[in-house]
């Protein structure tokens, strides 16, 4: 949750390659994305981000143009919703 506000603030994102990582971020496009216990590419991210002023516009860009595709909180709720719907309907088929 934490990286998505990140990116909706406009800020880049430096994150390690763990859970949602490879689906929240393309490597270089949208943020940096790191190997897990990478202290060197850590820093490396970090020193890069802060000293190319091209790149973080580049990912604020992108990560803006990237959120705008995601659904409204509306729209995630009502296809959550549904879901439910369509488990409960399914599973009343096999109650005896």
């Amino acid at each position: 949750m934490a990286v998505v506000e990140a990116m909706a603030a406009g800020l880049p994102v430096i994150m390690t390659d763990v859970g949602l990582a490879g689906e929240l971020l393309i490597d270089d496009l949208d943020g940096r994305v790191v190997p897990v216990g990478s202290e060197k590419a850590l820093a490396a991210a970090i020193m890069e981000l802060k000293e190319n002023s091209v790149k973080r516009e580049e990912f604020k860009q992108n990560n803006l143009k990237l959120l705008e595709k995601w659904p409204t909180k509306q729209e995630y709720l009502d296809k959550y919703r549904n879901s439910l719907i369509t488990i409960v309907q399914t599973m009343k088929s096999y109650v005896i």
